[in-house]
Formats: structure tokens, C-alpha cells, sequence
């Protein structure tokens, strides 16, 4: 699960580098803090380390579990276990108390989440730090969720931040992690094949990869 927490270092980086915690480590809730976390393919789930208390959920996992508008301003652990497995519920207690009690070091599980549905998805969890006192203490971190279906997506964020990509250039990426040929990309995007590949490029060269089937190749095997 390397991938997962590069990504959460990446949005720890982020929210720094963009100003969205205050000069005692607090995260500065409001909508540019939200649209940060809320710009990974993964599924993300923050808390307060001082108290056990969600503070974010990002929208693509709310849709999913169809929580309320009023989630999180009404929430606390005990009213969100009801959405996972006991397994799953019990690595939320745990990384509570870990890094209430100061570790900084990402926390590595598989979870189980229930959807209104019955039906269930498997993912992997990282837990992270996302904001530290200027002593080091942790004062907020995430669960960051990738079901199994999406990795090489959530995999392939860890090569480049969603903010580098124009939004073409992020549909381009995605349809190419989906296995799609270049043809097809073209067609479904209703754009050229000259124009894809000017997004292929810029796609490229902002992962680090000199072709399209070796961003895919590690970003599939990138666990």
C-alpha cells in the first residue's frame, strides 16, 4: 500500500504548502481545506486526534454510504461503526488511540465497508497524520480508503498531484489507468487522436513516465 501513503504525505504537503493550517497545527476547516481532500481518488475520512471526532468526509464516500447533509457536524465514532465490519471498526479505535498518543508513522490495514445496499467493498486503509502541533503532536489525521476495484487509480496519484492536471488532462488519466486504448480515449472524450496525445504527454511528464503501458505497469503493481 505504498501508494496510499504517498498520497497522504502528498495532502499533509498540500495543506501546508497552501496555507490550510494556522499557527498551532489546526486545520483551518472550510471549503479550500474540503476541496483538497476531496481531490484524490480515494476515499477520505478525517478525524481530531485530541477527541475522537470526524470532522471531513469527502463527498464521493459520502454519496456512497448516502450519509446526511448533517453528517459530520452530529458525528462521533459511534454513530459511523455502523458502516464498516467489526475488524474495520476496531482499526478506527486503534488509530485513534495511536496517534493520540503521539506516533506519526501511517497506519496499514484492509477494511470492510457496508453500503446502504447490503452489499459490501473491500478496501485497503492508511491511516495518516495530517497536522502536527510545532511540537510534533498529532492534531488531525486520515483514513484514506481505496477499494480494491480502483488502486491503480489511487496508486497512479502518487506519481503527480490532481492540481497538476488540467481537468482534460485528469479525464485522459483515468480513462488510460482503465486500460482503455488510445483510440478509444479519443472517441469517448470526443476529442482527436492529436489532441490526445498532447495530454498523453503532458500526463507523462508530470508522473515521471516515458510511456502510457509503463504508467500503467507500476501504478498496477505499485502496492
Amino acid at each position: 500500500m505504498r501508494g496510499l501513503e504517498v498520497i497522504a504525505s502528498k495532502i499533509a504537503e498540500r495543506l501546508v504548502e497552501e496555507g490550510r493550517i494556522d499557527s498551532e497545527g489546526h486545520l483551518i476547516e472550510d471549503e479550500a481545506t474540503a476541496a483538497i481532500l476531496n481531490d484524490y481518488p480515494v476515499w477520505v475520512l478525517s478525524y481530531h486526534a485530541t477527541s475522537l471526532r470526524a470532522f471531513f468526509i469527502c463527498q464521493t464516500m459520502a454519496e456512497k454510504l448516502d450519509v446526511p447533509a448533517n453528517f459530520i457536524a452530529q458525528e462521533n465514532e459511534y454513530l459511523t461503526v455502523h458502516h464498516c465490519d467489526a475488524a474495520t471498526s476496531l482499526h478506527r479505535f486503534k488509530a485513534y488511540e495511536y496517534f493520540h498518543a503521539g506516533n506519526q508513522r501511517p497506519l496499514i490495514n484492509f477494511a470492510t465497508i457496508f453500503l446502504p445496499d447490503g452489499q459490501t467493498v473491500n478496501c485497503h486503509d492508511v491511516a495518516a497524520p495530517l497536522s502536527l502541533t510545532p511540537e510534533g503532536k498529532v492534531l488531525s489525521y486520515t483514513h484514506l480508503y481505496a477499494p480494491l476495484d480502483s488502486l491503480t487509480l489511487a496508486h497512479a496519484y502518487s506519481f503527480c498531484d490532481p492540481g497538476e492536471l488540467t481537468a482534460r488532462q485528469r479525464e485522459v488519466f483515468t480513462e488510460l489507468l482503465k486500460g482503455k486504448r488510445p483510440r478509444t480515449i479519443a472517441e469517448n472524450l470526443r476529442i482527436s487522436e492529436k489532441t490526445l496525445e498532447k495530454h498523453l504527454r503532458a500526463v507523462l511528464q508530470h508522473t515521471g513516465h516515458t510511456h502510457p503501458s509503463a504508467l500503467v505497469a507500476t501504478a498496477s503493481s505499485f502496492n
